[in-house]
């Protein structure tokens, strides 16, 4: 213990924690503010959000900083000239490297859980549902962390060269980049292999975890490439240190057999996030376990929705809450399913549902007729990359929904949830024709309309616009 104080006092092992910390907390404040994390999702507000946090950008700044600045401890002995003075010594080698290991994985480790710290006291003052999913997941980022710490030291003791800290931290944001989901540089290499990346994706719902497969598979990997760095340390004759590289080899053909084949299997629903909590009375309103501090404010909106929906034929009777991202998945017609991360519910933002009025939450609710965004543009382009297709695709979604609330609520003048002013001139010079022109359709062409919209939109297929005005699909 007293030589591993030593260590923790006079090597770099604490300076390196604290240039990720110090580089976390710039990340935090710089992007705290940031519209794009403002949502249901954002790392304040939920726990697997928090972890994940750290699993995406945390991760990507700081694996480099702590496999550089570790090569660079790892130098220490043969610079200092004192690789024969500790080989002679009686104490087995793997005993020797024990302090700075330790200290180093003290140092890393460190400057993770400060992160946690510092996230945890705000998700516990904002999130009202608390469970232990995300654990696994941040344990597996702080032992990534750890063993690319000591895979740093091992390569820098074995290459004691003044280029090889730089070279370490540009090889692992090389890494890092090529095997990050949804990189250019990834096309074709399987889902399997990007997962021996630490770097996760963020989750764009609170009821998604990361599975099981997945935290077991790294943490398999990042032990093995833990077990290589303490070998290259503690071992010193050269075709030891060749065989070093057997367990991250081991790990890697394990982890590999575990992690899953497809990028759907990267995450889980949490079943105890998704069940559902339901107001008393009827209409039923129900939302998730996850929001279930939002149900109070939600109910009188929804029930009044529920009634404005009646002008429909075979109305929808219930509001229930899908917490699950995925925006195509059949949504049943009896219900109105919404999602609280959907753009008609102020872009996903976490204060939206606790600050707008009720009329604003009702007019989110009927947006398509009581339907979600299906966000699913592509369908109309046969070319997936054709971004001006899909755009103008996006406008008319966007242009019917609006039409469709508006006409449900009997007001003359467009309605708008949470449409981005940037869009809203495009989408007025589509809606006010398409409004006047259902207006002045027999009143019962107009319900037969406005139930084909919801019908098409139910199931994400149709130009809805084109079924509004013209009474077909398009």
């Amino acid at each position: 213990m007293r030589i591993l104080g030593i260590e923790l006092r006079r090597s770099i092992s604490l300076p390196t924690g604290a240039l990720i910390t110090a580089v976390t907390v710039g990340l935090l404040v710089f992007f705290s503010n940031a519209p794009w994390n403002k949502g249901l999702t954002e790392w304040s507000q939920q726990w697997t959000s928090l972890a994940l946090w750290q699993r995406g950008d945390i991760l990507q700044l700081a694996i480099p900083l702590a496999v550089g600045m570790s090569a660079l401890r790892g130098l220490r002995d043969r610079r200092s000239r004192t690789t024969e003075l500790l080989t002679t010594t009686s104490r087995p080698a793997w005993q020797r490297v024990l302090p700075g290991v330790g200290a180093m994985a003290i140092g890393l480790a460190g400057s993770t859980l400060l992160f946690y710290a510092i996230g945890a006291v705000q998700v516990a003052g904002n999130a009202s549902y608390f469970h232990l999913h995300w654990v696994p997941t941040a344990l597996v980022g702080i032992l990534a962390l750890v063993s690319v710490g000591w895979l740093g030291m091992g390569i820098g003791h074995v290459f004691p060269s003044r280029l090889t800290p730089p070279v370490l931290a540009v090889a692992g944001i090389v890494a890092l980049t090529t095997l990050a989901t949804g990189s250019v540089l990834n096309k074709g290499v399987p889902t399997a292999v990007t997962l021996l990346s630490p770097i996760l994706d963020r989750v764009w719902d609170v009821c998604s975890t990361v599975s099981t497969s997945v935290n077991i598979g790294q943490a398999v990997w990042f032990a093995g490439l833990a077990a290589t760095g303490f070998t290259l340390l503690a071992v010193r004759r050269p075709l030891t240190r060749l065989a070093a590289v057997v367990p991250a080899l081991c790990a890697a053909l394990v982890a590999l057999s575990l992690l899953p084949s497809t990028p759907a299997e990267v995450f889980a629903k949490d079943q105890d996030a998704a069940a559902l909590v339901c107001a008393t009375g009827t209409p039923r309103v129900c939302v998730t376990r996850a929001h279930q501090d939002k149900l109070a404010k939600l109910v009188g909106p929804a029930r009044q929705a529920l009634v404005a929906l009646t002008k429909l034929p075979n109305p929808p009777t219930s509001v229930v809450e899908n917490g699950s991202s995925i925006s195509a998945e059949p949504q049943p017609a009896d219900t109105v399913t919404i999602n609280l991360g959907d753009p008609d519910f102020g872009y996903g933002y976490s204060d939206a549902v606790d600050t707008w009025s009720a009329d604003k939450l009702e007019l989110a609710i009927l947006s398509g007729a009581g339907t979600r965004a299906c966000e699913n543009w592509q369908r109309y382009s046969n070319d997936p990359d054709d971004y001006h297709t899909n755009y103008d695709n996006k406008i008319r979604e966007e242009t019917a929904r609006v039409v469709a609330a508006t006409w449900l609520l009997d007001k003359q003048e467009i309605q708008y949830s949470s449409v981005s002013r940037q869009e809203r001139p495009e989408i007025d010079a589509l809606a006010v024709p398409a409004l006047a022109t259902i207006r002045g359709l027999p009143a019962d062409e107009q319900r037969v309309r406005m139930a084909a919209l919801r019908t098409a939109s139910l199931a994400c297929k149709g130009d809805l616009l084109d079924i509004l005005t013209k009474g077909t699909t398009g």
